[in-house]
């Protein structure tokens, strides 16, 4: 069982992400509204109010998946089963570049409303 986050916009990007990881914060509807600064050195992108993207356009296995479970409030299970058994997913940063990565998915709830965070980890060249 996955455990609901509560925590504010300023606690979910003051935190220490173990290994480094890649996070980006999004939006219900899966676009992103937030990345750390490993995000935007990884991925080479950084989120401008008027040029905010899909995550499917850097994760494009997510493009047919539902990010939420049919009430809406949290992760998608399969998207939590793919987690745990270490899948890895696809990755394309903004300047091309093509990668795999294991994706950690958590609910984030507060004031402003339900967000999903998504912790990327790139894989080591040998097991990809």
């Amino acid at each position: 069982m996955t455990e609901i986050v509560t925590a504010t916009h300023e606690q979910t990007w003051g935190c220490v992400f173990p290994g480094k990881a890649a996070a980006l914060l999004l939006s219900t509807d899966g676009v992103i509204v937030g990345v750390n600064e490993e995000g935007t050195r990884l991925l080479d992108y950084s989120v401008q109010l008027d040029d905010r993207l899909h995550v499917s356009q850097m994760l494009p296995g997510l493009a047919k998946t539902d990010l939420l479970e049919k009430g809406g409030e949290r992760v998608s299970s399969y998207l939590r089963f793919l987690s745990r058994i270490g899948h890895y997913f696809k990755v394309i940063a903004m300047n091309g570049e093509e990668f795999f990565a294991e994706l950690y998915f958590s609910d984030l709830n507060h004031a402003s409303g339900h967000q999903i965070l998504i912790m990327i980890y790139p894989a080591p060249e040998a097991s990809r």
